[in-house]
């Protein structure tokens, strides 16, 4: 927990007579609005079962398309990041500018894997469908781009 969320800080400073901080007010409300959304889905069971689908479907495109991989061990993966290992060849900075210009929001690798890997985060409202969809844009750009860079 973080300072703004943690009852006892507050109830300890409250005690102490000290002043009380002005909260971010705005993290209460986007807290209180995303536990709804989350009971609405299900309770967090749902959520984590739906982060889990999102994680085979990564495994799943991965294992069908060629040149592309996990950088994680399997046993080792994110139900919430996947990173995406790309085709020898084909650099991450033009994968990642060119889902941009389609409306599609991923990563660069960091480090020594930020030329060769696209991190994708599959969390929060995403769903299936969503980072369906976003396979289906990145797999023949991947394609596209190893063969133009061949």
């Amino acid at each position: 927990r973080g300072w703004y969320t943690s009852v006892p800080n507050v109830v300890q400073t409250t005690l102490d007579g000290l002043p009380l901080h002005t909260p971010a007010l705005p993290l209460y409300h986007a807290l209180a609005y995303q536990l709804r959304r989350i009971d609405a889905e299900g309770g967090l069971p749902a959520r984590w079962a739906r982060h889990a689908q999102m994680q085979h479907l990564m495994e799943e495109w991965t294992a069908r398309v060629p040149g592309v991989g996990l950088l994680a061990n399997a046993g080792r993966r994110s139900p919430a990041l996947s990173a995406v290992t790309l085709p020898p060849g084909v650099e991450a900075a033009a994968v990642v500018a060119a889902l941009g210009a389609e409306g599609w929001a991923v990563a660069p690798g960091l480090d020594a894997q930020a030329g060769t890997v696209v991190r994708i985060g599959h969390m929060g409202d995403l769903t299936p469908d969503h980072l369906r969809g976003l396979l289906a844009a990145l797999e023949p750009l991947v394609a596209r781009t190893a063969g133009s860079a061949a």
